[in-house]
């Protein structure tokens, strides 16, 4: 039979108690590292940086609201998801300049949503009034010409390549001398940013045009194609956007090159 503990020796309060328990436990903390260790921990990830709300979301605020939020938040759930979009370009300057407001609305609840008038009607008007709020089918709006070069200035490479036939061998290297089979046309460069863009939702978006897109530094029998190999510059500028245009090049290479 264990031995019985003098009365004396029974905790006679909870505060005694938990400090009874306490003491006969402390010396095992470090043997079993139930005293807390604390590692190294990431912190870049915790860091906020500033992004617009495309959805009403509870703590922060209604859609189109600039908050900061930490970046890997925004990185593996918010971007994903469609929460929330990057701030770029302009954005981030109005944003140093204090133009752009950023900041929380910690009181906004997604859950509130105004209160439905209750009106008495009788069945015909119920049907029209039914036929009158059928929901419609939403069409894919475009997106701002600020916005659009300010997607276009980060998301295109600064070349893009165009493979062709040349008419004759194949050169060493590239010889703007060499005519080719076909064109290389700005109907064809608005396909190909089309299909780069096409990972981004909102960059899908773009509405780009063949007259956004021309030739520079070179004077060609059409203003409106190349028909040799070569580099190239070309100058983007959407319609409506007072921004300078964006600059890349365009390289069009004989068929087999690596």
């Amino acid at each position: 039979m264990p031995p019985r503990l003098r009365p004396s020796l029974i905790p006679q309060c909870l505060s005694c108690a938990r400090s009874y328990v306490e003491a006969g436990t402390a010396g095992w903390k470090p043997l079993f590292g139930l005293g807390g260790q604390t590692r190294g921990i990431a912190k870049d990830k915790d860091k906020s940086i500033s992004v617009q709300l495309l959805k009403a979301t509870a703590g922060y605020g209604k859609q189109g609201r600039y908050v900061p939020v930490a970046r890997g938040v925004m990185r593996s759930k918010w971007f994903p998801n469609k929460i929330a979009r990057y701030a770029v370009g302009e954005e981030l300057k109005a944003i140093r300049d204090g133009k752009i407001i950023v900041g929380r609305d910690y009181e906004f609840d997604t859950r509130e949503q105004p209160k439905p008038v209750e009106v008495e009607l009788v069945a015909e008007e119920v049907e029209v009034e039914a036929l009158q709020e059928a929901p419609k089918v939403q069409k894919v709006k475009g997106i701002e010409p600020q916005r659009a070069m300010d997607l276009l200035g980060v998301l295109l490479p600064q070349r893009l390549d165009f493979v062709r036939a040349p008419r004759g061998e194949a050169p060493d290297v590239i010889d703007q001398t060499i005519p080719i089979f076909g064109s290389v046309s700005t109907a064809d460069i608005v396909q190909e940013i089309r299909s780069l863009l096409a990972h981004n939702d909102e960059a899908a978006r773009i509405t780009l045009d063949e007259r956004d897109i021309e030739f520079v530094d070179v004077k060609l029998e059409d203003p409106t194609r190349v028909k040799h190999l070569g580099m190239f510059a070309i100058k983007i500028l959407v319609k409506g956007s007072d921004q300078w245009p964006v600059e890349r090049k365009v390289q069009v290479i004989a068929q087999g090159e690596s």
